[in-house]
């Protein structure tokens, strides 16, 4: 019975390190696009925008597939982590979980699903084939593999973890709470297919950023919870159960379904909207004074994880960016100041300093930590230029950061002064070329700290070869 078990186990392990290194190349790609689309896109911000035109490849286009591939890529690496503590819960359950002929059909059907979504969208939003909405611009037929895939995923936790929740940590909290925030505001970002919107567009805009605003959340769950386990993993057996962590939980959640708001105050809209989200938004102080205090203690991250010194830049990077974007969505939360500086680049370097600061750092930590679990110490020679992939990393984006805001805080200077917003797209001559040249800085060194998983994949197309 016991040799039984072992074998088990060892199928298991076979299975989770397959399942986690496809979704982890299919992250890789999703992020590829982002970054290439991204750069193509940072083009139009110099002389040369007529070269992109000659190639045909509109400013319309490269959008979705730079702000699509960024979604997938936060998504499909986070389910990655996701998936190895679900293989982790599966080995502890024995007999009495789920048979891995089902658990391998339904990781077969989700990949299935997923990779057919992306190739779709990769072909139709260069043909102009979009919806022209925001982070959901591909076609809504693409949705519903999205959406079935995400069902699929969600059966496949439900299966492993089980239903009850009392007991367990708060990032099995934060996960099962983002499943089914993704299902409503997905669902909801989609509300714009009904008559009943198209007819009233002010009705529209309120609900199109109530649903991102919820969707947001939905990731920011998962990629939260799984720096959680990552903690975890790392020796921390203790905060994920503790109070103060369920307290920021519950936090987190009400402003992920509130604070939307700060997109839409200039709606016409009840009153009590505005002041509900305006004041969910000021909680976020309490979590600004918790990140203050984890800045005095970065060195006991860097000794959690020194036999990885990149893993912890990375984790170290997450606090001070954290810190960092939640002093501008405060700001930005303030009515006054969000009447100058909503619809400038200051919201932009707010979007970007987050996806890319907050949730990529956090990311390209947990995918380091997949690594070293999946395939030990088969890395690449390029992994001990990490450290410097990371530091070149912080600052190209620091550089478009800061870039952004200034702009931003110019345009809403003007609006101040002048009673004029300048056109959105509006960049003094030498922006242009310092936004591509951190641009490409920043894909580098991405590229750099991907190339672990995208050896993975160089081997698999050579053995294809």
């Amino acid at each position: 019975m016991q040799n039984l078990e072992i074998d088990r186990d060892k199928l298991i392990d076979k299975l989770a390190g397959k399942t986690i290194t496809v979704f982890m190349l299919l992250a890789c790609c999703s992020l590829l696009v982002a970054l290439l689309a991204g750069v193509l896109g940072s083009i139009y911000y110099t002389s040369s925008y007529e070269i992109m035109q000659k190639l045909n490849l509109s400013f319309q286009t490269l959008r979705p597939l730079h702000t699509g591939g960024a979604g997938g890529w936060i998504y499909l690496a986070a389910v990655a982590f996701v998936l190895d503590f679900l293989f982790q819960r599966l080995k502890q359950r024995g007999a009495g979980g789920p048979s891995l002929e089902k658990v391998q059909a339904h990781v077969h059907l989700l990949i299935g699903l997923w990779a057919l979504a992306g190739l779709l969208a990769l072909v139709t939003l260069p043909l102009g084939i979009f919806s022209g909405r925001e982070y959901v611009g591909f076609h809504p037929a693409i949705s519903l593999l999205i959406l079935a895939g995400w069902l699929v995923f969600a059966s496949l936790f439900f299966r492993i973890n089980g239903f009850s929740l009392r007991n367990q940590p708060v990032y099995i909290w934060m996960w099962a709470t983002g499943l089914g925030l993704f299902v409503y505001s997905f669902c909801e970002a989609h509300a714009y297919l009904l008559d009943y919107l198209t007819r009233a567009p002010v009705r529209d805009l309120a609900v199109q950023w109530k649903s991102y605003g919820t969707l947001v959340g939905s990731f920011n769950l998962l990629v939260y919870g799984s720096l959680m386990y990552l903690g975890e993993r790392g020796g921390d057996k203790t905060y994920a159960h503790s109070k103060l962590a369920f307290f920021f939980f519950f936090l987190g959640i009400l402003n992920s379904l509130t604070n939307y708001g700060h997109h839409t105050y200039h709606l016409p809209q009840s009153i009590w909207v505005k002041w509900i989200s305006f004041t969910v938004s000021m909680t976020e102080i309490i979590i600004l004074f918790k990140i203050l205090l984890d800045l005095f203690s970065l060195k006991k991250v860097r000794a959690q994880f020194k036999s990885q010194p990149a893993l912890a830049m990375l984790l170290v990077s997450v606090t001070i960016w954290t810190f960092l974007q939640l002093i501008v969505a405060l700001l930005i939360s303030v009515p006054p100041i969000n009447t100058l500086f909503h619809g400038t680049h200051v919201i932009l370097a707010h979007s970007m300093g987050s996806m890319v600061g907050i949730d990529t750092m956090a990311l390209l930590a947990t995918a380091a930590f997949m690594f070293a679990v999946h395939h030990g110490n088969e890395t690449s020679r390029f992994t001990r230029f990490a450290p410097a992939a990371v530091v070149s990393f912080n600052l190209s984006l620091f550089v478009l950061w800061v870039t952004l805001v200034w702009i931003g805080v110019r345009s809403g200077i003007r609006l101040y002064l002048d009673g004029v917003l300048p056109r959105a797209s509006l960049f003094p001559d030498y922006m242009g070329p310092v936004f591509l040249g951190a641009g490409i800085i920043l894909s580098l060194s991405l590229f750099v700290l991907l190339v672990p998983w995208l050896g993975k994949l160089g081997q698999a197309l050579s053995r294809k070869s």
